[in-house]
Order: structure tokens, then C-alpha cells, then sequence
């Protein structure tokens, strides 16, 4: 097993994905673990979002035009997504009335980068006749503390990922998990975010708790 993990400029786009997928393929007998990155501008895309709620206005067209485009592009349905859409349309609307935006309800509003980009990874390499799957990361065991912005996983994690992901380390699965990077959820159920380098730690953590051959960081692929 090894763990492969794509930065956001890596996903940025409908041409970026299919080349990350290709590469994915191209290691799919080495059983890849494909940690990914919100898309590109996805995360700024959602932060401005955030700031147009605070004062009033609920916008969520950007983000939606990468994403529904990209879909396009790449001739995939991504039903998964719109459900997500409707998610944060909802959030932003509670934002926008409340006047405020939270560290714990910004790390929620984060999250869907990460969460939408692995729906696209895998509806994608599912298209092209690859087998894969996606996970928000609390799928796959991982587990933090409550420092909402820049949380620590629990030392549980450990034990967690392995029970998540063995069957398809021992061959008992073909579909190669796509898991989001940067996230996590607190024991109370609440999404947080690993902080800066997030991503890296998370493909770190997989990595090491599944005792893989390799973990491999690809950067603007």
C-alpha cells in the first residue's frame, strides 16, 4: 500500500483532474490511498462566501460554477455534490442571519472543499472504468479535539484508520479509497480543521497508522 496525496493546484481544474487521475492508474497495483485538497480557489471561494453572509447576502455562485463546470468537463453526474451545495446554501443562510461566523461553524463551512473534491476524484476515475470511493476522513477513523481552526487528531486514530482500511490493504476491496485531506471531527460529532499543512498531516497519518510502503506528496501535477 502506499499513500498519495494532491494539493489543491493539483485538482484545480477539469484537465488537472484527469491528469491526477491518470497518475492514480498508473499506481493502482501498488493499492493507492488518494488524499486530496479542496480545488483550487475552492477555499477562498468559500471564505468570501462567509464574508458576504456575515453581511447579509447568501452567494454561493462561485463556488458552484467550479464545480458544476468541472462535473461538465469531465462528462460526469456528481449528484453527491449538489446535495452538498444545498448544504452550504443552508449554512450561508444561517450565517447571514445570525451575523456571525464562528471558528467552529468556519470549519464546517471549510470542509466542503475537501468534501466536494473527493466526490469529484472518484465519480471521475469511476467513469474511466477505475474503481474508487470516497471518504470524508471521520469515515476512515480520523478523530480530533475540539481546537476548532488548528485541531490535533486523538491518539485513537491509530487503531481507527486500520480498521477503516485493511480489507483494501489485504486485497479484500478494489475500490481505491479517495479520503479528504485537512478535516477531521471532534468527539462530539463537530467537523474541525487540522490547521495549516493539514492535508500533509493527514496523508502523514494514513500513512503511518496503515504502515504503508510509501506516502507520496504530489505538488502542481
Amino acid at each position: 500500500m502506499i499513500v498519495m496525496k494532491f494539493g489543491g493546484s493539483s485538482v484545480a481544474n477539469a484537465e488537472r483532474i484527469r491528469h491526477v487521475a491518470s497518475i492514480i492508474q498508473a499506481y493502482k497495483e501498488q493499492r493507492p490511498v488518494v488524499v486530496l485538497s479542496a480545488m483550487g480557489d475552492t477555499t477562498d471561494y468559500l471564505l468570501d462566501a462567509a464574508d458576504m453572509a456575515v453581511k447579509g447576502t447568501v452567494d454561493i455562485a462561485q463556488v458552484e460554477k467550479l464545480h458544476f463546470d468541472t462535473a461538465t468537463e469531465l462528462g460526469v453526474e456528481v449528484p453527491a455534490i449538489k446535495e452538498l451545495l444545498n448544504e452550504l446554501h443552508t449554512l450561508l443562510t444561517g450565517i447571514s442571519m445570525l451575523r456571525e461566523l464562528t471558528k467552529r461553524t468556519r470549519d464546517y463551512l471549510v470542509s466542503f472543499g475537501e468534501r466536494m473534491s473527493v466526490r469529484m476524484m472518484a465519480a471521475y476515475l469511476k467513469k474511466e472504468g477505475t474503481p474508487a470511493t470516497f471518504y470524508d476522513a471521520w469515515d476512515v477513523g480520523m478523530v480530533s479535539d475540539s481546537n476548532y481552526m488548528s485541531a490535533e487528531l486523538l491518539d485513537e486514530v491509530w487503531q481507527n484508520i486500520p480498521k477503516h482500511l485493511s480489507s483494501y490493504k489485504e486485497g479484500k476491496s478494489s475500490e481505491i479509497p479517495i479520503v479528504t485531506g485537512f478535516i477531521a471531527k471532534d468527539k462530539h460529532g463537530t467537523i474541525t480543521t487540522l490547521g495549516r499543512g493539514g492535508s500533509d498531516l493527514s496523508a502523514t497519518m494514513i500513512g503511518a497508522a496503515m504502515k504503508a510502503d510509501e506516502i507520496q506528496t504530489w505538488k502542481d501535477v
